[in-house]
């Protein structure tokens, strides 16, 4: 019978910015970390999986955060993954400090054929196809469109980006997207939600075009190389 993962985890220097609180691109690196114990837990992880020709790749995620965690606090993880569905695979995380919940995120995963780079048919027990029966967090959404003036950064990808599939994992993308804030944004603004939709993968050394948008407490991150490959939408909220 499938169970939901806890995992226990105390924050250190390497987690947390200036004002001592966790960067979202170390809870969204967290999170994966978690979920991809539970999956080998499962017997469908990375060994496994490249064995067989076959990676996870995330397609969408959603994080929304109540209250941050500071440094040398222990934040526990719950994970358990959802029903399957057109080749889908649900997981959603409950983020706690104490007995209270302070984060939550759900994600979307599909596999790849990690030779053609292109979405395989699904490798799975059917135990694992029906997830464990417990009410799922709301999926991500679909991102919102702002009209505001555009500003235009780069990037480029780079050793320190890559994941094991040699592409850049998704907390890059993360990172890239909150450095373009300044600390003295960050002095006072905190993410309250962040929701991001993965287009195409980005290899090595590829030039990235950004394009960030401001409304309100609302921020549009944009990632290009020769085509879109991912989007992300950012909530604030003062701290």
């Amino acid at each position: 019978m499938l169970k939901p993962f806890e995992f226990e985890y105390r924050l250190n220097a390497r987690d947390v910015d200036f004002s001592s609180y966790c960067r979202v691109d170390r809870i969204f690196s967290l999170n994966q970390e978690v979920s991809g114990e539970h999956s080998e837990q499962l017997g469908m992880g990375v060994e496994i999986m490249s064995s067989k020709g076959l990676g996870w790749v995330l397609t969408r995620s959603n994080l929304t955060m109540n209250k941050y965690p500071k440094i040398n606090d222990i934040i526990r993880f719950r994970t358990w993954p959802g029903k399957m569905r057109h080749g889908v695979f649900p997981r959603f995380v409950e983020i706690y400090l104490g007995n209270e919940i302070i984060g939550t995120s759900s994600n979307l995963y599909v596999q790849i054929d990690l030779n053609s780079r292109t979405v395989a048919e699904p490798f799975c027990s059917e135990e694992l196809k029906n997830g464990i029966n417990i009410k799922p967090l709301p999926f991500p959404d679909n991102i919102k469109n702002i009209e505001s003036e555009i500003e235009y950064f780069s990037e480029r990808s780079k050793y320190s980006d890559f994941d094991i599939n040699l592409h850049v994992n998704n907390t890059s993308y993360i990172r890239w997207a909150f450095d373009l804030f300044s600390a003295d944004f960050h002095k006072v603004n905190i993410a309250k939600n962040v929701l991001i939709h993965y287009n195409s993968e980005i290899r090595s050394n590829e030039n990235i075009k950004l394009e960030l948008q401001n409304k309100d407490s609302m921020s549009i991150i944009k990632g290009y190389t020769d085509k879109p490959c991912f989007t992300i939408q950012i909530d604030w909220m003062q701290k």
